[in-house]
């Protein structure tokens, strides 16, 4: 929705450049407010099981510094696609998988899935 109002801006179209906006910031509040459900629901988990939450979930007040909602903030390098090479069991299960067998009507659909993860 940005994109279309950022493309409708540069033409010159506010009109509908605010709708594509206030939809934007409509889908940003949804996901916030599905984020924020989901930590509830994972520190209330943490709670009755006694466990302390690992990762970057932490409850507030807990050992380590956290952020906002409880989530620890910072520098997270992600890998780039030819730093990563999936372990070897990863590879053998795919291979065993292929040989399963499957509806004929799926039959490309999991060709592409699995040509694409290994890719």
């Amino acid at each position: 929705a940005m994109d279309e109002a950022s493309g409708e801006l540069e033409e010159k179209k506010t009109e509908p450049a605010l709708e594509k906006e206030r939809e934007a910031l409509y889908y940003l509040a949804q996901g916030k407010e599905g984020l924020a459900a989901a930590s509830k629901k994972l520190m209330e988990l943490a709670k009755k099981g006694g466990k302390p939450l690992v990762g970057f979930l932490q409850p507030r007040g807990g050992t380590l510094p956290g952020g906002r909602m409880g989530f620890r903030e910072g520098y997270v390098k992600i890998p780039e696609a030819h730093e990563y090479q999936p372990p070897k069991e990863f590879r053998q299960e795919l291979l065993e998988a292929l040989k399963e067998k499957y509806p004929e009507i799926y039959k490309e659909l999991i060709k592409q899935y699995y040509r694409r993860l290994t890719e």
